[in-house]
């Protein structure tokens, strides 16, 4: 389990594929990221989680990413 700004993220190994796959939990978004190190994981979350904040702050509820504000 991961954690950054307020948010966990599970991963799991895809041996098939040979990379580490993570997922952000608790959005409404699907939020994803890869890695092909572990060591690289937490870096892959970080930067998936600040692109998504990003993205989301000009069509989100200001205070909670996962609430889209559409009015």
């Amino acid at each position: 389990m991961l954690r950054y700004k307020g948010y966990s993220a599970s991963f799991t190994y895809d041996a098939e594929a040979g990379l580490y796959r993570g997922e952000l939990l608790g959005t409404k978004t699907l939020i994803t990221f890869e890695a092909a190190e572990l060591h690289q994981v937490p870096t892959a979350f970080r930067a998936a989680m600040d692109q998504w904040l990003s993205d989301c702050s000009a069509h989100c509820h200001p205070h909670d990413p996962t609430v889209r504000d559409d009015s």
